[in-house]
């Protein structure tokens, strides 16, 4: 039963981080297409860099 709980708390775990991680991507995406080009260009470039270390 205990091995049971502990296998379902790391799924849900699992499953936030994935949530959480989309909705910065979408939360990300639009602000970069109000942005002019050459603005979103340096947006872009910035926040795959501050994402990745985040991991």
């Amino acid at each position: 039963m205990a091995i049971a709980k502990k296998k379902k708390v790391a799924k849900k775990k699992v499953a936030t981080k994935k949530t959480g991680k989309k909705k910065k991507l979408k939360n990300q995406v639009p602000p970069a297409k109000v942005i002019p080009s050459s603005a979103s260009g340096v947006a872009v470039d910035m926040t795959p860099e501050n994402s990745e270390p985040k991991e």
